[in-house]
């Protein structure tokens, strides 16, 4: 509303000086302090519909209680910085990555096969469970499958979610036979990469959540 009535003032004024423009080029002889007050009071009102439409005032008072100040800085050093630091970030997490892979390989190729007596004694993120916090498993399921204790803390780097930073846990989807020699095998082999998930931890304190992810379905989660 302010803003249309000062525009509104604004334009009487307009038609003013350019009539004593006119006027001027007539050659009619007119008073230069007049004309020098009337630019004055039309710049004044110019300024004031600007200041009241863009709340400059109130962004400059924002401003000055933050206490915010103009610098000067070379903003292809700003960018070529920037650049590095997400190069730096990014080879970080990269390198993270190939360690797992490449211990992954390792493993494998040094994996002895067994097919007799298998161990089912591991981390079955489905049947955990942290009985301080007075948690007690309600189904054991007819596969006789033990569920196990695991107790679980906070941590800043995963939204806050309760982790356990010692060990590794796994996954397997209902549609994969999880007692099957293949699975088993492969369970057992790469609970040997809970060791690298904590050094990359240690590496790099940024890393949030580490995956192995085997052909035969199932998925090594750490923490």
């Amino acid at each position: 509303m302010m803003a249309t009535m000062t525009t509104t003032a604004i334009w009487p004024l307009i038609v003013l000086v350019v009539s004593l423009v006119t006027t001027a080029s007539a050659q009619v002889s007119i008073d230069p302090y007049e004309v020098r007050n009337l630019a004055l009071r039309f710049g004044k009102d110019i300024y004031e519909g600007s200041a009241e439409s863009t709340c400059v005032r109130k962004i400059t008072s924002n401003f000055e209680d933050m206490k915010a100040r103009v610098v000067w800085f070379d903003s292809n050093k700003m960018m070529e910085d920037m650049r590095n630091d997400v190069m730096n970030t990014l080879n970080w997490k990269k390198h993270a990555v190939e360690r797992i892979a490449n211990e992954s390989q390792r493993l494998a190729a040094n994996h002895t096969f067994v097919d007799k007596n298998l161990d089912m004694d591991y981390l079955n993120m489905k049947r955990l469970y942290d009985n301080r916090e007075g948690e007690t498993p309600t189904n054991h399921n007819d596969d006789g499958v033990e569920w196990k204790t695991i107790e679980l803390s906070p941590h800043p780097n995963f939204e806050g979610a309760n982790v356990n930073l010692e060990k590794s846990a796994v996954h397997v989807p209902i549609n994969v036979y999880e007692r099957a020699a293949d699975i088993v095998n492969d369970i057992k082999w790469s609970e040997a990469l809970t060791p690298f998930f904590k050094n990359n931890l240690a590496f790099d304190p940024g890393l949030s959540w580490q995956f192995f992810g085997s052909s035969r379905g199932f998925l090594r989660l750490y923490p």
